[in-house]
């Protein structure tokens, strides 16, 4: 049981229910923002660890953000089903891919290089 809460799968679902609940409309947990994208972190630390391509970490982000939107913007529903299915499906697309340009950047750093990073990036926030 301890083994299915560490897989890729479980953490990018985990993320997409977070990312959920903290967005103001739906779950009004606004604070989980900031905890939300650590499983989907963890995820791109497990595969650059593992050395699996970009592919499945562009099959994992699809899941996390076809959750977000699903949950975030149901409404469109009540248009058109057509409308809100391809909603739904492009705009996960979209968010996943720019995900994925993200986890290419990150594969391609050195642990130095990557913690400089995080440094400049806090300074500069």
């Amino acid at each position: 049981m301890k083994r299915i809460f560490n897989t890729p799968l479980f953490l990018s679902f985990l993320t997409g229910v977070l990312l959920v609940v903290s967005f103001p409309f739906t779950g009004s947990l606004t604070p989980f923002v900031f905890i939300a994208w650590v499983p989907q972190l963890q995820v791109a630390l497990h595969y650059k660890e593992k050395k699996r391509g970009w592919l499945s970490f562009f099959g994992t982000s699809c899941l996390s953000m076809l959750l977000f939107n699903v949950g975030t913007t149901w409404w469109i529903w009540n248009s058109t089903e057509g409308g809100a299915i391809m909603a739904f499906l492009i705009n996960s697309l979209l968010m996943a891919l720019f995900l994925t340009f993200g986890f290419l950047a990150f594969k391609s750093l050195k642990k130095p290089l990557f913690l400089v990073g995080i440094g400049l990036s806090s300074v500069v926030s």
